[in-house]
């Protein structure tokens, strides 16, 4: 009996030390936990304020100091979000393969996220990486957003169109370009702007019904009356493109492109012998002037070039002036051909016209070819008329 007593007491008293001992710890436990928690909080709290001095710097294009403050951030407390904002910093900062490799990390974890495909296809855009741009940017158009989904994805397709249209890659640029004018808000800055990519890409028709489209949404937008004029004017269409000019003339007095885009267009439409409903004798005297004017700007292109036209002796070719031998035919041709230029001679030979006309053009194109474009105003006229001229016969 006093054995088993005393074996008792003995397991009481350890149990009894042991208790002491836990409740003893109890404190150190709860200390501990206090402390880690505190220095959690304030990692977080550090982290943030680096994330949030991130922000601000990128926001005002201090991207050295955003990658500097987004790093800090993201040593203390590493997020999806922080480790995005800090790819940006590296892009806009121009390190790109750096940007690159943390966009990639991203990647990896969320192979359809909009914005990080985004980000992949203008790194490689930046290098003209037509296939790998291109890519991304489906990616993007086609991956998840978090928030403005449709907003993002008519983002992420514009930009591909621009790309595209920079890289000369037309025929793709244009499929996109149709699909989003296909389906475009009620905004008319959005319409001008593919209406603008639209003339980049040669698609001057397409354009113009865009244009037409923001006009319908804010009848006073300059950029789109201005759009509407230089699209028509592409495509010949010099009436329809005067109307729109004229309008944006009145808008804006002080726009020179305008004013001389409207002086062009009165001369094509003065000068132009091939416009339907005209009497003979018209024709042969808008054959006669534009005779002269072509006559004229050769003979001052001409004059910078050293070779003698009609009227002057003959000299020999100059060997130091390129194409010396072909500004001397056209000489000898004009030579040959001023007599005839007549009004009552044009006016009885439809095809003493279309030869006059020829030489004109000859003309025009030799003074482009040696002495640069001409400005705007009659010999424009001329070069349009031609062109317009060739494209018909074609």
């Amino acid at each position: 009996m006093l054995a088993g007593t005393r074996a008792w007491f003995g397991r009481s008293h350890r149990a009894g030390v042991l208790f002491a001992l836990f409740l003893l710890l109890i404190p150190g436990f709860a200390l501990t936990a206090f402390t880690t928690r505190a220095y959690r909080s304030e990692q977080q709290r550090l982290a943030a304020e680096s994330s949030r001095r991130g922000e601000d710097a990128l926001r005002a294009g201090e991207a050295a100091e955003a990658i500097d403050e987004l790093r800090t951030a993201m040593s203390l407390a590493p997020t999806r979000p922080r480790r995005l904002r800090l790819a940006q910093a590296l892009a806009a900062a121009g390190r790109d393969a750096e940007a690159r490799a943390h966009l990639l990390t991203l990647r990896e974890a969320a192979p359809g996220d909009g914005v990080i495909n985004l980000e992949l296809a203008r790194l490689a855009g930046r290098i003209g990486a037509v296939t790998g741009a291109s890519h991304y940017y489906r990616n993007a158009i086609e991956g998840a957003w978090e928030a403005a989904p449709d907003a993002n994805r008519r983002q992420a397709r514009l930009e591909l169109a621009e790309f595209l249209v920079r890289q000369g890659t037309r025929a793709q640029a244009e499929a996109e370009l149709i699909t989003l004018a296909a389906d475009m808000p009620r905004d008319p800055a959005l319409h001008v702007r593919v209406g603008d990519l639209l003339m980049e890409a040669q698609q001057a028709q397409r354009a113009f019904d865009v244009y037409r489209a923001a006009l319908r949404i804010d009848p006073a937008s300059k950029r789109a009356l201005q759009g509407a004029g230089e699209s028509a004017f592409r495509m010949a269409n010099y009436v329809t493109a005067r109307r729109y000019f004229d309008a944006v003339a009145a808008a804006e007095p002080g726009n020179v492109h305008v004013r001389g885009r409207l002086e062009t267009i009165t001369a094509v439409l003065a000068l132009d012998p091939f416009r339907r409903g005209l009497p003979a004798r018209e024709r042969a005297q808008r054959a006669v002037r534009a005779f002269e004017i072509a006559l004229s700007r050769l003979q001052a292109c001409s004059a910078s070039l050293g070779i003698a036209l009609p009227g002057a002796e003959a000299s020999p070719p100059n060997p130091e002036v390129p194409n010396a031998d072909g500004m001397q035919r056209l000489a000898l041709e004009l030579r040959e051909t001023v007599p005839s230029v007549k009004v009552n001679t044009i006016s009885r030979d439809p095809d003493a016209l279309e030869r006059v006309m020829d030489l004109v053009f000859r003309m025009e194109d030799g003074c482009e070819a040696r002495c640069g474009e001409a400005g705007h105003g009659s010999d424009q006229a001329l070069v349009l008329i031609a062109r317009d001229r060739r494209a018909t016969e074609r």
